[in-house]
């Protein structure tokens, strides 16, 4: 098993957008950088380009619960995928865990993959990222954020968004 040091370490080597930290206990709103791309744009892109965001928790008594590096890329054929790179994601240290998502969540039947796909290097991640990119418009768009508007209590709806 991987150990919080090593993943540490390792996260010191990624473009870092947001980082958060918290005890496990009190409940959080993780903002994840959403980078987005076209079809031409795809066809540009280097792993480099990725923004990270860290969520590293602990127990009380100091023990490392998790530690893990997200990424995502919107495409505008209507999928996103999700990279991670944690203590508890299939990979080694430098390797990556990778889902191919829509509105609705992982998609199990797109040609690519029918699973959340691990052990990836860098070039595994820019592969996906040009492949993703060429799939056929998936018809479930991500929701805006007037499409969120009065769903949520008034209480818990977010006035500056």
């Amino acid at each position: 098993m991987k150990n919080a040091e090593e993943i540490e370490n390792h996260h010191k080597t990624l473009d870092v957008a947001h980082q958060y930290y918290y005890s496990g206990e009190e409940d959080i709103k993780i903002d994840f950088e959403m980078m987005t791309l076209s079809k031409m744009s795809a066809n540009f892109f280097s792993f480099d380009d990725l923004k990270w965001t860290l969520v590293y928790t602990d127990h009380e008594d100091g023990r490392a619960l998790d530690r893990f590096a997200r990424a995502t890329v919107n495409f505008t054929n209507g999928y996103y995928i999700s990279i991670i790179n944690g203590m508890y994601s299939q990979g080694d240290v430098d390797e990556y865990e990778l889902a191919i998502l829509n509105r609705d969540g992982i998609c199990y039947d797109t040609p690519l993959a029918t699973d959340v796909v691990g052990f990836l290097t860098k070039e595994g991640i820019e592969r996906f990222v040009r492949d993703v990119s060429k799939l056929p418009d998936c018809g479930t768009r991500m929701k805006s954020i007037s499409e969120y508007d009065g769903v949520l209590p008034e209480d818990k709806q977010n006035p500056e968004v």
